[in-house]
């Protein structure tokens, strides 16, 4: 029997695929995608999925792939117009 990877090595993972000179958002997005599908509610990928679905200009992806779950967009650590978009937009309760 061979180990399973864990959704944290493909979180990780996208995290070094941003952090590259230049950023492979398409593969951290994907590395992403594998660790959600081995656990849906991972809030770091989520996270990182989202903020290189903006970094890649694709929105609409971004917002959808984190609704419903309960995590704002006023961490300090995301930034950018997908976030001013959600504090415009989506959220009453900022503050």
């Amino acid at each position: 029997m061979s180990p399973q990877p864990e959704p944290v090595f493909y979180s990780n993972r996208a995290a070094c695929y941003v952090s590259m000179e230049p950023p492979q958002h398409e593969k951290a997005v994907a590395d992403c995608d594998e660790a959600l599908k081995r656990d849906s509610h991972y809030v770091k990928a989520l996270n990182r999925r989202a903020t290189a679905l903006e970094a890649l200009e694709r929105y609409e992806e971004a917002l959808r792939g984190t609704r419903g779950h309960k995590t704002k967009p006023n961490n300090t650590t995301r930034k950018g117009p997908l976030n001013d978009f959600l504090r415009l937009h989506c959220y009453d309760d900022f503050g």
